[in-house]
């Protein structure tokens, strides 16, 4: 049987997509290896001796098991058996520069392979320095309960963790690096359910709520190059969070009414955007909000 140019190419794509296919479903759930990092001990990442109330804390929230709650970019997050807690721990291999590009060679492509090797380490230094930034300055203010940067031997205990496929993991908490966060309620879902209850009152308390906080983490320097909200904002009882702090940065200029209004005025649009869709009906409500706190 002869085989022409457009068989050949037809029956390559065929191939490509097949494996393609293959290689995302086999490496598209959760396994420990890609929570694993090869990592070595870094005072940056040190934080101040616990307290004994804490550890008792971390005890008591590692004795439970753990299910998986959500997956973004750069974390794995499962949730406490009691839905008091989340862990975070960090997809790796967004962090980690692949073992065959310190290795081997590619000719031609030797600035590529040490640019590649580059940006990979410092988007970890990165997150690794917004969560130690958060946890020392502003823990209330992201419900963070402890960050593990570094691995350790002092814990000695090992905890299960629940894939979505409801496969069981058991890992040693000293081995790997992992922030433990309250649990909050996103920022929407509690909008969402005030507005659905035609509750104006709970729904104008969410965004100020929101507002407020942005502006007095600008006025003490703090900003975020990830401008979602949803995934950024939630809820602890009735005090609002910052809850993904991996893009957080400090800079002076952020205290300056310029910035922070800028703040206020992109979220705002996003706000706007939505309850314009969603809920018309309370847009007269949330523009008066808006315009109050553009001009502080």
């Amino acid at each position: 049987m002869k085989f022409n140019r457009a068989n050949l190419i037809s029956l390559f794509l065929f191939f490509v997509i097949f494996f393609g296919f293959f290689f995302f479903k086999k490496n598209s759930g959760f396994d420990l290896k890609k929570i694993s990092s090869n990592l070595k001990f870094c005072n940056s990442w040190e934080v101040l001796p616990l307290m004994d109330e804490e550890k008792s804390l971390l005890n008591e929230i590692f004795s439970q098991g753990f299910s998986h709650l959500a997956s973004g970019s750069q974390c794995y997050v499962f949730i406490s058996e009691d839905k008091k807690s989340v862990l975070k721990f960090f997809r790796m291999k967004h962090f980690l520069p692949k073992s065959w590009l310190k290795f081997f060679p590619l000719p031609g492509l030797e600035m590529y392979r040490f640019n590649k090797i580059d940006r990979r380490k410092q988007r970890q230094i990165d997150l690794f320095s917004s969560y130690k930034m958060a946890f020392d300055t502003l823990r209330r203010e992201t419900g963070l309960i402890y960050i593990h940067l570094n691995k350790t031997n002092e814990w000695n205990r090992k905890i299960t963790l629940i894939d979505k496929k409801k496969k069981k993991h058991l890992l040693d908490v000293d081995q790997y690096e992992f922030v433990v966060q309250k649990k909050c309620e996103l920022f929407l879902n509690r909008l969402k359910r005030a507005l659905e209850n035609k509750n104006e009152e709970l729904a104008t308390k969410t965004i100020r709520s929101l507002l407020e906080q942005i502006i007095e983490k600008c006025k003490k320097g703090f900003a975020d190059k990830d401008h979602g909200i949803n995934h950024n904002y939630g809820f602890i009882g009735e005090e609002i969070v910052h809850l993904d702090v991996g893009r957080m940065f400090f800079d002076e200029e952020v205290k300056k009414p310029s910035y922070y209004q800028k703040e206020i005025s992109r979220v705002g649009k996003k706000l706007r955007n939505w309850i314009a869709k969603e809920y018309p009906e309370f847009m007269p409500k949330f523009e008066k909000e808006i315009t109050l706190f553009c001009f502080q």
